[in-house]
């Protein structure tokens, strides 16, 4: 909530803030990727609330609304990820959302190669 209110507070009056979020689980390929991270991550404490399902319609909507935004449009898009090698690939996977400060320095390379086993199979790859 407070980075939506923040992003509002920051944006040029009349800016549009948008808010990404992947699919429904069932259409979503970065699933796999979730399944790799998930071993990696901090357990989340006990009495944390539980995380609301971002992609169920209407969700970011109502968040965005509490943070003091006026949800004006929601749109699905569909896209292929395309690295110029494995290493690019497992750096890039690796940047969002903070994951190598959330795994470690000195578990970043045992969690890249997970994702490089992990997503395997949802790889088109051809030799130059």
């Amino acid at each position: 909530m407070a980075a939506l209110r923040e992003a509002g507070r920051v944006a040029k009056p009349g800016a549009p803030v948008l808010i990404q979020v992947w699919g429904p689980h069932e259409h979503n390929d970065l699933e796999a990727m979730k399944e790799v991270a998930r071993p990696f991550m901090p357990p989340r404490p006990a009495d944390a609330p539980p995380e609301p399902d971002y992609s169920e319609p209407g969700v970011l909507e109502e968040l965005a609304r509490q943070a003091g935004l006026t949800p004006e449009m929601a749109f699905d898009s569909s896209w292929a990820f395309e690295f110029a090698d494995e290493a690019t690939m497992r750096r890039a996977l690796v940047a969002p959302a903070g994951l190598a400060m959330l795994v470690g320095g000195e578990r970043e390379e045992e969690f890249k190669e997970a994702l490089s086993v992990g997503l395997a199979g949802y790889r088109d790859y051809t030799p130059p």
